[in-house]
C-alpha cells in the first residue's frame, strides 16, 4: 500500500463512521443519554427536620393592615426579630435584604416576617420608618407590631441575629444565625426545597 493511501485511511475511516446510521445512533445515547443518567442516580436531598410548630397569631404590620397566621400559611416565611433601637437591627435588616433581594424568583410562594420585639418601642410608626429606611417591598416583607407569645417563644431559641424557617404547614424547618458566613446562602437553599417538594 502505498504512503498516499495510508494517509488517505483515516479521512476513508471518518467518512464512514460519520455516514453510518449506527455511528449517530451511538452519538445520540451517549451525548444526551449520559446526562439523564447522572440526573436520574443523583440523590435527593433528605427533607428538613420539624422542629416545633408554630400557633396561630394575629398582630398589625407597617403599613397598620392585620396579619397573622392566615397570611403565611400555605407559604414558607422566614421569620426575624428586631429591637429597632437596637445596634444590632440594621445589620440584621441588611442580610435580610440580601435575602429579600434574591427570593424574587420564588414570588408568592415565600415570605419574610420581622418581630418588634420591644412592644413599647417597636411600634407600627417605628417600624414603617425603619422599612422605608431599608427599601422594603411590603410585597415580600412584613414587619409586625404588638405582643405575641408564639413569635417571642420561636425567636427565644437563639442569638439576636438568628432567624427561623417555616413551612407551608407552620412547622419550623430551620434556624440559622445571619452572623454565620453561609447562613443567608444555607437558609436560601433549604426555602427553594421547602417551596419547591413540600417538605
Amino acid at each position: 500500500m502505498s504512503t498516499t493511501s495510508l494517509d488517505a485511511l483515516p479521512q476513508r475511516v471518518a467518512a464512514r463512521l460519520l455516514g453510518s446510521l449506527w455511528f449517530w445512533a451511538l452519538f445520540f445515547v451517549v451525548a444526551f443519554g449520559w446526562p439523564i443518567v447522572r440526573v436520574a442516580r443523583t440523590a435527593l436531598p433528605a427533607p428538613l427536620p420539624v422542629l416545633g410548630d408554630m400557633s396561630a397569631f394575629e398582630l398589625v404590620d407597617q403599613n397598620g393592615r392585620g396579619f397573622g397566621t392566615s397570611d403565611v400559611q400555605g407559604r414558607v416565611w422566614l421569620l426575624s426579630g428586631i429591637r429597632t433601637d437596637s445596634p444590632s437591627a440594621d445589620k440584621v435588616a441588611i442580610e435580610l435584604g440580601k435575602i429579600q433581594h434574591r427570593v424574587r424568583n420564588l414570588g408568592p410562594a415565600f415570605h419574610l416576617v420581622t418581630y418588634g420585639l420591644d412592644v413599647e418601642v417597636d411600634t407600627r410608626e417605628h417600624l414603617s420608618e425603619f422599612t422605608a429606611r431599608h427599601k422594603v417591598s411590603p410585597r415580600m416583607w412584613s414587619f409586625l407590631s404588638g405582643d405575641s407569645p408564639t413569635l417571642r417563644a420561636a425567636l427565644r431559641q437563639g442569638p439576636p441575629t438568628s432567624v427561623v424557617l417555616v413551612d407551608q404547614k407552620m412547622h419550623i424547618r430551620g434556624r440559622y444565625d445571619l452572623a454565620e458566613p453561609d447562613a443567608v446562602d444555607l437558609c436560601l437553599y433549604h426555602a427553594g426545597l421547602l417551596v419547591n417538594r413540600g417538605d
